[in-house]
C-alpha cells in the first residue's frame, strides 16, 4: 500500500523495518531485563497492548491486542534507544508486529496451549448478526472518539480496525488491514452507477486506488456507510457518509447531523434506516438544501467496490 501520513484515512499494511536500524549508541541502549518469554512460544494477552510497526524510535502503532488475545514470540529481543522490543504474530488473524517489553510484561502470560478454534461461520449464521454488527459501529460513533493510526480498541479506532472490532464482537475473526478485507470478502457487483443499490447493510465497502484498498467501512443501507476517517480526508473519527453524492442531487452528500452523544445509538432503527431517511426529507421541508458534503464526495470518487463476510478467519 501507498504510505501516507497516520492522519490519512484507510488501514495500510506496514513494510518491514532493519531491526539494526537503531540510532543510538550501544552504551546508550536500556538493557533487556529477565522476562519469561521464548521464541517460538504462545502467549495469552490480559490486557490491551499496542503492537508496533517496528523496534525503531521512528515506530508508528500497527495494531492492538485486547484481553485474552494470542500471540507467539516469533524471535530474539531487540535493543531500542528507548526499549526492548520483540517480535510476534498474534495468532487469531496472523498479524505481525513489535511489543515493547517494558509495556507487554504484565501483559502477557504464558498460554496454556494453543488458542481455541475458531467456530466455524455460515452465511445465514453471520448475516443474522449483522444488526449486532452495526450496533456496534453505532455505539462507537456514540461516544466521544478521535481517529487512530493503528488504533482497534475503543474509543479511538482506525478504519479498518473498526471493522475487525465490530465483527468480533460477535465472534467473528476477519482480517486487519482494509487491503486483507477486502481479499477476504465474497466481492459483490460494482459495475453500474449506483452499485451500492444492490448491496445490503453490513457489507464492507471499500476505497483507494485502482490498485489496492486503503479504506473500509460499512455498509448501512440506502447509500449510507459508517466507517473511521482520518484528518486530512475525513472527520477524524466515526461518521456516517453517502455515496450517492456525484449525480448532481444538491442532497446528496449531506452527512447525517444526529448528535449521537446525548442519545443512546442503538435506538437507531437499524431495519429500515428511518432517522436517516427523515433527516433527508426534513431538510427538503424547511428549503435548507445544503451544498453537496465534500468529505462525501471524496470518498465516493475513490469507491473500489465492497465485499460481504461469508466466513470466518480460521473458521
Amino acid at each position: 500500500m501507498e504510505h501516507p501520513s497516520p492522519s490519512s484515512s484507510g488501514a495500510i499494511d506496514r513494510p518491514p523495518i532493519d531491526p539494526q536500524a537503531i540510532d543510538a549508541p550501544e552504551t546508550d541502549r536500556p538493557k533487556p531485563q529477565a522476562v519469561p518469554w521464548e521464541p517460538d512460544r504462545g502467549y495469552r494477552v490480559g490486557q490491551v497492548l499496542n503492537l508496533y510497526d517496528g523496534p525503531t524510535p521512528q515506530r508508528r502503532l500497527a495494531t492492538q491486542a485486547w484481553g485474552d488475545r494470542h500471540l507467539r514470540i516469533t524471535g530474539s529481543p531487540v535493543l531500542a534507544a528507548d526499549g526492548v522490543f520483540w517480535p510476534v504474530v498474534l495468532a487469531e488473524d496472523g498479524y505481525p508486529g513489535w511489543i515493547c517489553q517494558q509495556e507487554a510484561t504484565p501483559a502477557l502470560t504464558p498460554g496454556d496451549g494453543p488458542p481455541p478454534h475458531p467456530v466455524p461461520w455460515t452465511p445465514g449464521a453471520i448475516a443474522a448478526q449483522i444488526p449486532a454488527i452495526i450496533a456496534f459501529t453505532q455505539a462507537a460513533l456514540g461516544v466521544p472518539n478521535c481517529y487512530r493510526w493503528g488504533g482497534t480498541v475503543a474509543p479511538d479506532y482506525d478504519c479498518s480496525g473498526l471493522m475487525q472490532a465490530a465483527f468480533h464482537s460477535v465472534g467473528i475473526w476477519i482480517p486487519r488491514d482494509a487491503y486483507q478485507q477486502e481479499a477476504f470478502a465474497q466481492a459483490l457487483p460494482c459495475g453500474d452507477s449506483k452499485p451500492w443499490e444492490s448491496w445490503q447493510p453490513g457489507d464492507l465497502v471499500f476505497f483507494g486506488s485502482p490498485d489496492r484498498a486503503t479504506h473500509v467501512g460499512l455498509y448501512l443501507g440506502n447509500g449510507r456507510y459508517i466507517h473511521s476517517s482520518g484528518k486530512d480526508q475525513g472527520r477524524n473519527g466515526i461518521g456516517i457518509d453517502r455515496l450517492d453524492v456525484l449525480d448532481g442531487d444538491p442532497l446528496d452528500g449531506n452527512p447525517l447531523d444526529l448528535n449521537l452523544s446525548n442519545r443512546n445509538p442503538l435506538d437507531l432503527n437499524l431495519s429500515d434506516r428511518d432517522p436517516l431517511e427523515r433527516h433527508g426529507q426534513n431538510l427538503e421541508q424547511k428549503g435548507d438544501r445544503p451544498a453537496p458534503d465534500p468529505i462525501s464526495q471524496a470518498y465516493a470518487r475513490q469507491l473500489r467496490g465492497a465485499g460481504r463476510i461469508v466466513r470466518s478467519l480460521g473458521g
